[in-house]
C-alpha cells in the first residue's frame, strides 16, 4: 500500500503539447470520397447545362400544302413555306448574360452545400478529439482507481480498514470504467458519422489536442474579405444582377418581333416563289412585363441589403463568442496550472491527513474543472470552425 501511494499520479497535461493536424486530412479524404459531394457535383453540371437552353431563336417553321382542284380541270395546287422568327436582337444578348449570372448562381449554391457539408464532418472531428482526450485520461483515472481500490482491499483483508472505504474505491472504480464505457460508445457513433461521409469508407482520427485556435486580430479587415467568400451572400448579388438583366430582356420583349421565310406556290402551268417577312407588335402579350421585372430587381437588391446584415452580424456574434470563450480559457489554463492540488491530496491520504472520501472529493473537484476547460476549448474551436468557413 505504501508503495503504491509513494508511486507518482501521473496524468496527461491539458497544456503544453502540439496537436497533429489530423482533422485537416479528414477533411481532405471526406471532399474526395463524398457521395454527396459528387451528387451536388452532377447537379451542378445538369444545372450549368439547363442555364444554356432558351439562349437562341425559337425553332423554324415548315409547311407543305397540297391541294385538289375542283373542278379537276384547273389542276392541282402545292404550296411550301419555311419561317423563321426572332425577337429583338438584344433579348438575346440579355438571355446569354442572365445564363452566365445562373451558372455562378449555381456554383455559389454548390459552394455554400459543400461547407455546409465539411462544416458538419469538421464539427464531428472535434467531437471526435475531445472524446479522444476524455478517453486518454478517464483510462489513467481507471489505472489509479483500480489501484486504489485493489490496495484497499488488500488493507481490509490484513485487518487495517473498514469495509465503507473498500466500497466506496470499488465504486469509484466502477464510475469511471462505466464513464470509459459510454466515451467509447460516443467515439464509435462518431467514426461511424464520419465514414457515411466518407462514402463507407472508415476513418480514423486519433488526435488528443486541438490546433491553435487563430482569432483575426480585427474583424473589421477579417469579415472585409470572408465577405468575398460567403456563398449566400455572392448569390444574393447575383440575384440582384440576374433581376437587373431581367429588366433589360423585358424591355427588349417589348419592342418588335421580326420573322422572314421562304414562300413556293405551284398550279398548273404557273410557279411563284420568293421571300416572305414580318413584324410582330407586342400590344398585349408582354403587357406589365417590365413593371414586373423593375418591382423585381428591387425585392432583390433589399434582401441582398437585409442578408448583407444579417449574415455580418451573424459572423459578428460568432466572432465576439470566440474573443470571450478564448479570454474564459486562457483563465481556466492558468488556474489549472497553478491550484492543481491532486499531488497533495495524494500525499495527504498517505498520511492519514485525509480520508479516502475527503481525498475522492479533492480529485472530482480537479477532474470536474479540467472537464470544464475541455469543454470550453472544444466550444471554442466549433466557433472557430463556423469562422473558418470562409477563409
Amino acid at each position: 500500500m505504501k508503495k503504491l501511494f509513494f508511486t507518482t499520479f501521473c496524468m496527461i497535461a491539458i497544456f503544453g503539447l502540439h496537436a497533429q493536424n489530423g482533422i485537416q486530412a479528414v477533411l481532405q479524404q471526406i471532399e474526395q470520397n463524398s457521395p454527396a459531394l459528387k451528387s451536388l457535383n452532377s447537379y451542378l453540371e445538369a444545372e450549368k447545362a439547363g442555364n444554356k437552353t432558351g439562349l437562341y431563336p425559337d425553332n423554324p417553321e415548315a409547311g407543305i400544302g397540297y391541294l385538289w382542284g375542283n373542278p379537276a380541270m384547273i389542276g392541282k395546287r402545292h404550296d411550301v413555306n419555311v419561317t423563321q422568327s426572332f425577337d429583338f436582337p438584344t433579348a438575346y444578348l440579355y438571355r446569354s448574360q442572365m445564363a452566365g449570372i445562373k451558372n455562378r448562381q449555381s456554383e455559389w449554391l454548390f459552394q455554400k452545400n459543400r461547407k455546409e457539408l465539411l462544416l458538419e464532418a469538421k464539427l464531428a472531428c472535434i467531437d471526435l478529439v475531445w472524446c479522444n482526450r476524455q478517453l486518454a485520461e478517464t483510462s489513467r483515472r481507471l489505472g489509479q482507481a483500480g489501484r486504489i481500490a485493489s490496495a484497499y482491499q488488500t488493507r481490509f483483508n490484513a485487518g487495517e480498514t473498514a469495509l465503507p472505504d473498500v466500497n466506496r474505491a470499488k465504486l469509484d472504480e466502477m464510475n469511471v470504467r462505466q464513464e470509459l464505457k459510454h466515451l467509447e460508445t460516443g467515439r464509435k457513433s462518431l467514426l461511424t458519422l464520419l465514414a457515411g461521409m466518407n462514402g463507407g469508407i472508415p476513418l480514423e482520427l486519433k488526435d488528443t489536442l486541438f490546433p491553435a485556435a487563430v482569432i483575426p486580430a480585427d474583424f473589421e479587415a477579417w469579415y472585409s474579405q470572408a465577405e468575398g467568400r460567403h456563398p449566400q451572400l455572392q448569390w444574393l448579388q447575383q440575384e440582384s444582377e440576374l433581376s437587373r438583366k431581367e429588366i433589360g430582356l423585358a424591355t427588349s420583349l417589348a419592342l418588335p418581333g421580326f420573322n422572314a421565310g421562304y414562300m413556293s406556290e405551284k398550279i398548273t402551268g404557273e410557279q411563284f416563289s420568293g421571300i416572305t417577312a414580318g413584324i410582330t407588335i407586342p400590344l398585349w402579350a408582354g403587357k406589365n412585363q417590365v413593371k414586373q421585372a423593375r418591382l423585381k430587381n428591387l425585392a432583390a437588391v433589399e434582401a441582398g441589403a437585409a442578408g448583407k446584415i444579417s449574415i455580418k452580424h451573424e459572423l459578428r456574434a460568432k466572432y465576439d463568442q470566440a474573443v470571450e470563450l478564448r479570454s474564459i480559457l486562457e483563465d481556466y489554463r492558468n488556474n489549472l496550472l497553478t491550484l492543481d492540488n491532486s499531488a497533495m491530496a495524494l500525499k495527504a491520504l498517505e498520511l492519514g491527513d485525509i480520508s479516502l472520501i475527503e481525498y475522492l472529493m479533492e480529485l472530482s473537484i480537479w477532474y470536474n474543472s479540467r472537464a470544464k476547460a475541455l469543454d470550453l476549448e472544444r466550444e471554442l474551436h466549433k466557433v472557430m470552425a463556423e469562422l473558418e468557413q470562409y477563409n
